[in-house]
C-alpha cells in the first residue's frame, strides 16, 4: 500500500471521528512595493515585512488563521481548521481583504 494511500485509510478510519474532521490551507506571498521592488524582511528605515507580520496580527488577533515570517521573507497566513471548503473560502476571502 502507497503511503498516501495509508494516510487516506488513517484520516477515513475512526481514529479520526467525522464530526472532528477539519479542513485548511497555507498561503505565502512575497510582498512588493508599488514599483514592484520586495519590501525589506527585517525592521529598517522602510517598511519591511516583519512591520506587515506585526500588524496583520494586531488586526487578525487569531481570529482567521495565523500569520508569520517564512525564513524567505514571505508572509504566511495559516487558514484556521474549516469543517467545510465553504468555510475555507470564507476564511480566504477574508486574509484576502486583510492582506489587501
Amino acid at each position: 500500500m502507497e503511503l498516501s494511500e495509508k494516510i487516506k485509510k488513517h484520516i477515513l478510519s475512526k481514529s479520526v471521528l467525522q464530526s472532528q474532521r477539519r479542513i485548511g490551507i497555507e498561503v505565502e506571498c512575497f510582498v512588493y512595493k508599488k514599483n514592484f521592488s520586495r519590501i525589506a524582511v527585517n525592521k529598517s528605515d522602510e517598511y519591511s515585512a516583519t512591520d506587515l507580520l506585526n500588524e496583520l496580527n494586531k488586526i487578525n488577533n487569531d481570529v482567521n488563521g495565523t500569520y508569520s515570517l517564512e525564513p524567505g521573507g514571505q508572509i504566511e497566513w495559516s487558514s484556521p481548521p474549516c469543517y467545510n471548503m465553504f468555510e475555507l473560502d470564507d476564511a480566504l476571502s477574508s486574509h484576502k481583504r486583510l492582506l489587501d
